[in-house]
């Protein structure tokens, strides 16, 4: 929410921010959201789609999108992983961008991403195992 939009609602972004976490229903976030243009642009981005996340837990990609961005964890308060599905792991890099030549170099980078991307989730309250 951008200065300007934190004046359209008369509030500080921070307390703004604040009431957002407080509605827990998608249906009720989806209501202020459409109340108000300055809501919107905060609800939608940021609260209306990673709340309740539901992929592969070897879907690679996915926990490098979570992870690429701070403020996509710690929004996140519910997870369902399955194993349904085990998904081709597209190459894994180091930090340099050199692909990984041995797999427990690969396995511990892809075990780091998941357990940083897990600890950047603040508000995670739920795992569900769907097997």
């Amino acid at each position: 929410m951008s200065l300007t939009q934190s004046k359209a609602l008369g509030l500080p972004i921070e307390i703004a921010d604040m009431i957002v976490n407080w509605i827990c229903p998608r249906r009720d976030l989806l209501s202020l959201a459409l109340s108000h243009s300055a809501f919107y642009r905060l609800i939608v981005p940021n609260h209306l789609h990673h709340r309740n996340v539901e992929f592969c837990i070897f879907d690679y990609t996915m926990w490098k999108y979570l992870s690429e961005d701070s403020s996509r964890l710690k929004r996140i308060e519910r997870i369902n992983l399955s194993a349904t599905v085990k998904p081709r792991v597209p190459p894994i890099t180091n930090r340099s961008g050199e692909e990984l030549s041995t797999l427990d170099e690969a396995e511990q980078v892809y075990s780091d991403l998941i357990h940083n991307a897990l600890k950047g989730m603040r508000l995670l309250h739920a795992v569900i195992w769907d097997s």
